[in-house]
């Protein structure tokens, strides 16, 4: 939120920029739906007021299409799944047909923060995966430097 030139001034024009990801089309909807609804309010509470609102960005959600499948490759692998609302491009692989497993080392709460980093038994246990799922042996060495 940006607009006037100090706490008791009231400005001519405040900006407001933000944003949400969501997981499905039904949930971006909803909160669209919500934030209209906003607009309707403030605009009916304060005459003359103008909004603008301008989507800079969107990303197709994603929600996997054959759930059993992917519940029974976790309890193969031992993955506990789990939801994230983050932004892939999976959404768009998953439209044109592919099959789309989400994946990766660490832990999606300390994901792109501050002090992001990867256990090393997560990053070898995540190789150990991936070698399993492409039939490689498990006993095939690989080092980490």
């Amino acid at each position: 939120i940006s607009g006037g030139e100090d706490m008791a001034t009231i400005p001519d024009k405040t900006e407001i920029s933000w944003g949400f990801r969501y997981t499905s089309a039904k949930n971006a909807q909803k909160v669209m739906e919500l934030y209209d609804k906003a607009v309707v309010t403030v605009l009916n509470q304060y005459q003359g007021a103008r909004i603008e609102t301008t989507k800079t960005a969107e990303f197709l959600g994603y929600t996997a299409s054959n759930l059993q499948e992917t519940a029974r490759l976790c309890e193969r692998l031992n993955i506990k799944p789990t939801s994230v609302n983050y932004t892939t491009e999976a959404g768009y692989l998953a439209e044109i047909g592919h099959n789309v497993y989400l994946f990766g080392p660490g832990k999606i709460e300390q994901a792109h923060s501050d002090n992001e980093y990867i256990n090393i038994d997560d990053l070898m246990n995540y190789l150990n995966i991936l070698k399993e799922l492409t039939g490689v042996p498990r006993t095939l060495s690989c080092s980490i430097i």
